[in-house]
Protein backbone atom coordinates (compact mmCIF):
# COMPACT_ATOMS: atom_id res chain seq x y z
CA UNK A 1 0.00 0.00 0.00
CA UNK A 2 2.68 2.37 0.76
CA UNK A 3 3.43 2.98 -2.67
CA UNK A 4 0.19 3.81 -3.67
CA UNK A 5 -0.11 6.94 -0.37
CA UNK A 6 0.77 9.11 -2.67
CA UNK A 7 -1.67 8.70 -5.26
CA UNK A 8 -4.22 7.64 -2.63
CA UNK A 9 -4.20 11.35 -0.71
CA UNK A 10 -4.17 13.17 -4.42
CA UNK A 11 -7.88 14.32 -3.77
CA UNK A 12 -7.28 15.18 -7.91
CA UNK A 13 -7.30 11.17 -8.42
CA UNK A 14 -10.58 8.94 -8.08
CA UNK A 15 -9.51 6.07 -9.77
CA UNK A 16 -5.79 3.73 -10.14
CA UNK A 17 -6.05 0.98 -12.76
CA UNK A 18 -3.25 -1.18 -12.33
CA UNK A 19 -3.10 -3.31 -15.65
CA UNK A 20 0.57 -4.97 -15.11
CA UNK A 21 3.21 -4.03 -12.80
CA UNK A 22 4.25 -1.30 -15.27
CA UNK A 23 1.46 -0.25 -17.02
CA UNK A 24 -1.23 2.03 -14.46
CA UNK A 25 -3.48 4.53 -15.20
CA UNK A 26 -5.09 7.23 -13.08
CA UNK A 27 -8.56 9.10 -13.61
CA UNK A 28 -7.22 12.96 -12.13
CA UNK A 29 -10.15 15.65 -12.44
CA UNK A 30 -11.81 13.13 -14.47
CA UNK A 31 -9.11 12.54 -17.25
CA UNK A 32 -7.23 9.33 -17.74
CA UNK A 33 -3.81 9.65 -17.28
CA UNK A 34 -0.35 7.44 -17.54
CA UNK A 35 1.53 7.57 -14.72
CA UNK A 36 4.99 6.44 -14.75
CA UNK A 37 5.80 3.15 -13.16
CA UNK A 38 4.81 1.87 -9.89
CA UNK A 39 6.20 -1.04 -9.25
CA UNK A 40 9.67 -2.17 -9.86
CA UNK A 41 8.72 -5.59 -10.90
CA UNK A 42 6.08 -8.07 -11.57
CA UNK A 43 6.84 -9.81 -8.07
CA UNK A 44 6.63 -6.72 -6.17
CA UNK A 45 3.27 -6.00 -7.76
CA UNK A 46 2.39 -9.58 -6.76
CA UNK A 47 3.29 -9.01 -3.14
CA UNK A 48 0.93 -5.96 -3.24
CA UNK A 49 -1.91 -7.92 -4.54
CA UNK A 50 -1.13 -10.39 -1.72
CA UNK A 51 -0.96 -8.05 0.63
CA UNK A 52 -3.92 -5.87 -0.12
CA UNK A 53 -6.08 -9.27 -0.15
CA UNK A 54 -5.23 -10.37 3.52
CA UNK A 55 -5.41 -7.22 4.83
CA UNK A 56 -9.08 -7.15 3.49
CA UNK A 57 -9.99 -11.06 4.28
CA UNK A 58 -10.11 -12.09 0.49
CA UNK A 59 -9.80 -15.39 -0.59
CA UNK A 60 -8.20 -15.26 -4.55
CA UNK A 61 -7.93 -18.21 -6.57
CA UNK A 62 -8.55 -19.06 -9.64
CA UNK A 63 -12.25 -20.51 -9.47
CA UNK A 64 -12.55 -16.85 -8.59
CA UNK A 65 -11.57 -14.75 -11.44
CA UNK A 66 -13.08 -11.56 -10.43
CA UNK A 67 -12.97 -10.46 -6.88
CA UNK A 68 -15.06 -7.09 -5.70
CA UNK A 69 -14.32 -6.23 -2.31
CA UNK A 70 -14.25 -2.53 -0.29
CA UNK A 71 -11.53 -1.53 2.23
CA UNK A 72 -13.08 0.63 5.05
CA UNK A 73 -10.24 0.56 7.29
CA UNK A 74 -7.32 2.05 5.72
CA UNK A 75 -8.08 5.75 5.54
CA UNK A 76 -10.38 7.55 7.55
CA UNK A 77 -11.76 10.03 5.12
CA UNK A 78 -12.68 7.86 1.87
CA UNK A 79 -13.02 3.70 1.36
CA UNK A 80 -11.65 1.98 -1.41
CA UNK A 81 -13.53 -0.48 -3.73
CA UNK A 82 -11.62 -3.01 -5.10
CA UNK A 83 -11.95 -5.16 -7.97
CA UNK A 84 -9.34 -7.81 -9.13
CA UNK A 85 -9.48 -9.69 -12.14
CA UNK A 86 -7.23 -12.95 -12.17
CA UNK A 87 -4.64 -12.92 -15.23
CA UNK A 88 -6.60 -15.26 -16.96
CA UNK A 89 -8.86 -12.23 -17.90
CA UNK A 90 -5.90 -9.39 -18.77
CA UNK A 91 -4.28 -9.56 -21.66
CA UNK A 92 -0.90 -8.78 -19.48
CA UNK A 93 -0.59 -12.05 -18.59
CA UNK A 94 -1.11 -10.24 -14.89
CA UNK A 95 -3.75 -9.66 -12.14
CA UNK A 96 -5.60 -6.64 -13.12
CA UNK A 97 -6.51 -4.44 -10.27
CA UNK A 98 -9.39 -1.07 -10.25
CA UNK A 99 -9.64 1.34 -7.10
CA UNK A 100 -11.72 3.96 -6.37
CA UNK A 101 -11.78 5.82 -3.79
CA UNK A 102 -15.63 5.99 -2.43
CA UNK A 103 -15.34 9.54 -0.12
Amino acid sequence: MDKLITLLSDEHISDIRIVSHDCIYVKRDGEKENISVLFDSKEEYLQFIRDVTKQNHVVVNESNIIRKFTDTESFPNFALQYVLGMPLVNTKNEPYLFIRKIL
